[in-house]
């Protein structure tokens, strides 16, 4: 995997490309924040985002399918992150793990950094699915995240939990459902 690597000398940044070996990574919720502690908190209509790593395998798929004026082979495997029937994570959310369950997808997140007014170039991340959950009621909460490859589940990821508060902010908060119905 090509990385891009930068050195600061005297003030001059010098980029470079290198081969660096990254270890094969498996299926998993890779970061969560706020950061998970022995007893997370957050209060009530503010983020929670959590990164998903998928396996190495469906990565390249996916690059595959965003790169095809690449020069890949045309039968080479491709999986379309946008489609839910090619791939769909998501995250099932319990208030008091008895209550219903809030079902938030994963979107598929890639870094656009501007080298210049015209030029837009991807900075990939390591985990490039994301989902971000709002809770609406101070409770604890608890959540799993499900991960499906053309309509089959593959894996489940733990069992996370963290607690909600109330929060003191003043400031009046809307949740907006779709970008169709904005706020």
């Amino acid at each position: 995997m090509s990385r891009i690597i930068g050195f600061l000398f005297l003030g001059v940044v010098l980029n470079f490309h290198s081969q660096v070996n990254i270890p094969k990574r498996g299926y998993a919720v890779d970061w969560i924040l706020p950061a998970v502690s022995s007893n997370p908190t957050v209060n009530v209509f503010d983020k929670i985002e959590l990164g998903i790593n998928v396996q190495d395998s469906v990565e390249r798929q996916i690059d595959t399918f965003l790169d095809e004026y690449d020069s890949e082979p045309e039968n080479a495997k491709k999986m379309n992150p946008f489609k839910a029937e090619e791939i769909e994570i998501y995250a099932e959310f319990r208030q008091n793990k008895n209550e219903s369950v809030k079902t938030v997808s994963a979107f598929y997140f890639e870094n656009l950094v501007s080298d210049d007014v015209q030029n837009l170039k991807r900075n990939r991340s390591n985990t490039r699915f994301r989902i971000r959950f709002l809770p609406d009621i101070a409770a604890n909460w608890n959540f799993k995240v499900y991960i499906k490859i053309k309509n089959k589940l593959i894996v489940t990821l733990g069992e996370y939990e963290f607690t909600c508060i109330e929060s003191n902010s003043k400031v009046e908060k809307k949740v907006c459902t779709t970008h169709f119905n904005p706020c």
